[in-house]
Parts: structure tokens; sequence; C-alpha cells
């Protein structure tokens, strides 16, 4: 997916943000995502073509219910107080089964996993930055319970952790940081606990070049099902120590509660 390169202060910060944190710059129903699907929506559908023109209309996003609840359970820079502010949709990392295809690992991963797959459910994305640092944070809505929780089955895989690792990679070059080259691997994930109905950390290390220069990367990153959703927040492992993570996690999975009911 092209991207228009950010100018002036927007791409300093861009950069600055890359090198400190690329595989956390996630997320993912963008247009940055080359989805299927736009922020806090649940499906396209094109537009009827008019008889009096002969011309079909521009596809028109349509929310379903489900995507607005996805759209409203993300997190908002309110939510966490501090400095963090709200990126648009030029910040999202993307989270798209049609970017999963590209990584052989998550074959059998996309169409459940991935926003857009035929198993997926309606999801939304948003991304927070504080200084030089970005939190990513993706919610998707199921039509039962027992789909979210087979998503989450998919993700506590050990076979999982391999798509993980590969689709952050493909994913760092989709975002508008100028990365041109991204490879991260399964590492070994900090203890922590939530309450939610099941989670899941995932941890990844690896290298970023930006500009010619090369960059050690790290991604914390935390699926927590909630009912018939699932909430994934990640972020550099630098950009938060392990109490805050635990917090700002926490209040992810806690807003996901309070709007499904």
């Amino acid at each position: 997916m092209n991207f228009s390169k950010p100018s002036g202060n927007e791409q300093r910060l861009s950069k600055q943000a890359a090198r400190a944190l690329a595989c956390g710059a996630f997320v993912l129903v963008a247009a940055a995502c080359a989805s299927d699907t736009d922020a806090g929506s649940g499906q396209t559908t094109p537009a009827a073509s008019s008889a009096s023109t002969a011309e079909t209309e521009v596809p028109t996003t349509v929310v379903t219910a489900d995507g607005a609840l996805a759209q409203a359970a993300l997190l908002a820079a309110d939510d966490l107080g501090g400095s963090w502010r709200a990126l648009g949709p030029e910040g999202y990392w993307p989270h798209s089964a049609e970017l999963a295809l590209t990584a052989p690992a998550c074959a059998s991963f996309v169409d459940l996993v991935f926003e857009g797959g035929a198993d997926h459910g309606a999801g939304a994305l948003a991304t927070l930055q504080r200084e030089d640092g970005l939190l990513f944070n993706y919610v998707v809505v199921f039509e039962t319970d027992e789909e979210a929780a087979a998503m989450m089955s998919a993700v506590a895989s050990s076979e999982f952790d391999d798509c993980w690792a590969e689709f952050m990679g493909v994913a760092a070059l989709a975002v508008p940081m100028g990365i041109t080259r991204a490879s991260y691997v399964p590492a070994t994930p900090p203890a922590m606990t939530f309450v939610a109905d099941s989670f899941e950390t995932k941890a990844l290390t690896g290298n970023l070049v930006i500009d010619g220069s090369e960059s050690r990367d790290s991604c914390i990153c935390v699926f927590a099902q909630v009912g018939r959703a699932v909430v994934l927040v990640h972020s550099a492992e630098a950009h938060l120590d392990l109490e805050e993570r635990v917090v700002v996690t926490q209040t992810a999975i806690d807003k996901l509660r309070d709007v499904i009911g």
C-alpha cells in the first residue's frame, strides 16, 4: 500500500518514533492496512450504479453495529491521562488479512485472526502517542463468545509465534515511517496478569533499517478476550515499564468490557 510521505515536523516525528519502536507502530483497519474494512467498520459495499449516468459510485463504508462497538471500545487519550494524544489513520499499524497473506507462516491464521479474514469479526484501530513512544490498540467484535475464544486459541498456539513475527516484519514496511527492512523473532514475554476471560502475551525482538541506519526493536503484545470481543494492545518494550503496561492494558480490557456489556 502506498502512503504519502510525511513532511516537516510530522516526518521527523515519524522517524523518531520508528527508531524507538516500529514493531508497535501497529495496528489495523485503516486505509494504511490495505484491508477490506475501514476503522470502526464491519464491511464495505459498493453503491448501486446510477441508472441515469450508468456510472458506478465510489464504494461506501457500512458501519455495522459490531463495528461501532469495536470503535467505541478503543483506547482514547483521555482514558490514559498524562500527555498521550491520538493519531489518525496515518499512524495506524496494519492488522489486515490481505497483508497477512504475504507472510507464509500466517497461512492458517489469516481468516480467523486478521481483520478482513473470512472468519474474523468487525475490527477497529487506534494509535496513541506520548513524546516519541507509540501505543497501538486493536479491537475486534465477533458474533459469539465461541468465535472470540477460537481466535484466542489460535493466538495461544506455538505456531502463531512465527506467524506474528513474520507479520510484524511485513507490516513494518507498510507504515509511512521510512522503514526499508524489518525482521523479528519470537522472544520470551514478561509475566503479567490481567482480569479478562482469557489473555495471551507475545513478545518479539528484531532489527529495523530506517534511512540506511539499522536499529534494534522490540514489541510486547497482549491479546485479551472479553465475551465476544478481543482486544490487542502493544508497544515497544522501552515505551512502557512493566507496571504501567499492566495498567494501560487492563484499562483497555475494562473499557471493552464496559462497551460490550
